[in-house]
């Protein structure tokens, strides 16, 4: 089902203003402040809460706010608490939520207004209509804004994300079938959105595709419509409803689903409080589950989002709209890692964004960095002081323009735990912006959860620096998402070249040659670059059946998505010859069609000679002696229309 479908259900909407003569109010008429609310115990008095992500005006209106306003730094926001006597006429939201189907959308304070936003089934205009004329003011503290009848909340989340960004969040939970809601969602094709209500439970409106028989507790809405509302209280979705209103975290919307035996969340926060609330998420066990929260989803607002599928629908849709072999990845930010750049002597390295090249050599993990200089002895030396000021370490490497620096231990044990999954993989490439390291991981939808509980436990280890989480789920662009980024930070596509080139190998040997894995027919990428003899392997067949005596995994049948583990030094060899030489970006992938293999590669344009002498080496090797390899195309990227015609 559709979130849109509800949405054309819930599709009424109503502002309502309160002015007066706070400060609060007058500060921030005068400065065009913006702040989303939530009203709260403090113990045995109401107050609101405030939240304001911190910059130049926030910190400015945070000095100018009289004593009587309570204000904390919390993490990227500012908190600011008043007592909600101050604002009598808030206390009419008990009573509109009320209401059946009225749906508290959000309190917030924007130019010296408090707002109402709610949303309500076409069926309650009337009631919500007397109780407005019943409310307003004489003088004008109470004003209705609008009454919409054709406004959902698709609309309220594009205006939202434009006064401040949202990101979209959805993760699951056990189901306890011990609630109405629980026990509707599983009976049939249906939808849940959250109430904000005040209470030891919470409340929902279902929608259904079809009418639910009166078997529970609740009331029913529209019978036209399929609309009911009722109660649930999945404990672990209590605990989350407190541990945000105890930190003040803002949700927009809340729907609920059925999935696959458990209860999927979807919701909308803003972005500077996301991973405060993925932290928290993190946090949260039960019954001796480390991680009872599973990770589903973490990315930007996109209106597009109400148009989403259930996930086979939308996995299916993505079969047949991609080429990439692993469409789901999750990408990390470590915020400070690296400097800036790096000032050797009179040089200062790396203010452009850049890629390094990741590796795997006796055990421990490397990455590498072509930079355009060539450097010194004198300046490798203060280089190499550098880092090691960092706890890293960098090795002597010739020629001179290229570093290899050792990965610290804590990130070595989370890439190997990710490749130790089936059907996943550290992607083998990292993006610096400023001193920011971006990671990628690609994996297969039926690892999710794994992958979910690594990287949660991997956020909240110790570590002098913040490691944020960027985007989790499908990937959006049908691109490598680290490929896709460099290009939305402003940089040229002309920078990147493709080089394609072709492998033929006899046909006598391709039957023993590495494993005989060269039979079969489909697209398929490296698990890592690693210096033993063991290539792991990533495909998708273009049909089911595997030919040769390699060790495989089958990860999804209906895909044809194996991973194989071969007896073979072709990319150990090809670390050797190409990667340690040439130490720059290098996304590939690989086409197999009777004996004949295309390979795919997106290298940096500056180093695209280092890049072909290593080829040359590579297919000159004694071991390559059954091959016959050759260049197809070299070109810039910004020559390629539809890239995700290539198999990565």
């Amino acid at each position: 089902m559709r979130w849109s479908e509800l949405d054309d259900v819930i599709a009424s909407r109503c502002i309502i203003s309160i002015s007066g003569d706070s400060p609060l109010l007058e500060h921030s008429a005068r400065h065009e402040i913006y702040a989303p609310i939530i009203v709260s115990n403090d113990g045995d008095s109401m107050i609101i809460i405030l939240s304001m992500k911190k910059n130049e005006k926030a910190d400015k209106f945070i000095e100018l706010l009289p004593r009587i306003f309570k204000t904390e730094s919390k993490g990227n926001s500012w908190l600011i608490k008043s007592p909600l006597k101050l604002f009598p006429e808030v206390a009419i939201i008990d009573d509109l939520i009320k209401i059946p189907s009225v749906i508290m959308q959000q309190l917030y304070l924007k130019n010296g207004k408090l707002f109402i936003d709610l949303r309500f089934h076409e069926s309650r205009s009337k009631e919500i209509s007397n109780f407005i004329v019943d409310h307003l003011t004489d003088d004008g503290k109470i004003v209705l804004e609008s009454l919409l009848p054709r406004s959902s909340a698709m609309s309220f989340l594009i205006e939202m994300n434009s006064m401040a960004p949202i990101t979209f969040i959805s993760y699951s939970v056990p189901l306890f079938n011990a609630d109405p809601i629980e026990r509707m969602l599983s009976s049939g094709d249906s939808i849940a959105e959250i109430k904000k209500n005040s209470g030891p439970n919470y409340q929902a409106l279902i929608f259904s595709k079809s009418s639910i028989n009166k078997h529970d507790d609740f009331i029913t809405i529209s019978e036209k419509n399929n609309l009911y509302e009722t109660w649930g209280s999945n404990p672990i979705l209590k605990e989350i409803r407190t541990i945000c209103n105890d930190n003040s975290i803002f949700r927009l919307a809340l729907f609920l689903e059925v999935i696959e035996g458990r209860l999927m969340v979807s919701t909308f926060i803003p972005t500077y409080q996301a991973m405060e609330f993925i932290r928290l998420l993190s946090n949260i066990g039960f019954k001796g589950e480390k991680h009872s929260v599973k990770l589903h989803s973490f990315q930007s607002f996109d209106p597009d989002l109400i148009n989403i599928y259930s996930r086979h629908e939308l996995i299916q849709e993505w079969r047949d709209n991609t080429n990439m072999i692993l469409k789901n990845c999750a990408v990390l930010e470590l915020q400070g890692v690296q400097p800036k750049f790096l000032k050797i002597g009179e040089m200062r390295i790396g203010e452009q964004d850049h890629f390094h090249v990741i590796g795997k050599e006796h055990g421990k993990w490397f990455l590498y960095r072509r930079i355009k200089e060539q450097l010194t002895d004198e300046e490798r030396k203060l280089l190499v002081e550098h880092i090691s000021s960092i706890e890293m370490t960098c090795d002597p490497y010739s020629p001179s323009n290229i570093i290899r620096m050792s990965i610290p231990d804590v990130h070595g044990q989370f890439y190997d735990d990710i490749n130790a999954l089936p059907g996943c993989r550290v992607t083998p490439i990292t993006l610096q912006n400023a001193g920011n390291v971006f990671v990628s991981i690609e994996f297969h939808e039926s690892q999710s959860q794994n992958v979910s509980d690594l990287i949660l436990d991997f956020i909240m280890k110790d570590a002098p620096y913040d490691r944020n989480l960027v985007h989790y789920g499908l990937n959006p662009s049908g691109l490598p998402y680290l490929l896709n980024l460099y290009v939305s930070l402003g940089n040229a596509p002309s920078n990147l070249a493709l080089v394609k080139t072709r492998w033929i190998i006899e046909k006598e040997t391709i039957a023993s040659d590495n494993q005989g894995i060269f039979q079969n027919r489909g697209i398929f990428i490296p698990k890592q670059f690693v210096d033993d003899e063991s290539d792991k392997l990533i495909w998708r067949m273009d049909q089911p059946g595997i030919k040769g005596d390699a060790l495989h995994m089958v990860i999804d049948d209906l895909e044809h998505l194996v991973e194989m583990n071969v007896k073979s030094r072709f990319f150990s060899d090809f670390y050797a010859n190409i990667i340690r030489g040439y130490c720059g970006a290098i996304f590939f992938g690989i086409k197999c069609e009777e004996n004949t293999l295309t390979n795919y590669f997106i290298v940096e344009r500056h180093a695209l000679e280092p890049f072909l002498e290593g080829l040359h080496r590579h297919w000159n090797l004694p071991a390559r002696k059954h091959h016959y390899n050759y260049l197809v195309e070299v070109a810039d990227l910004a020559h390629y229309d539809n890239l995700s015609e290539f198999p990565f």
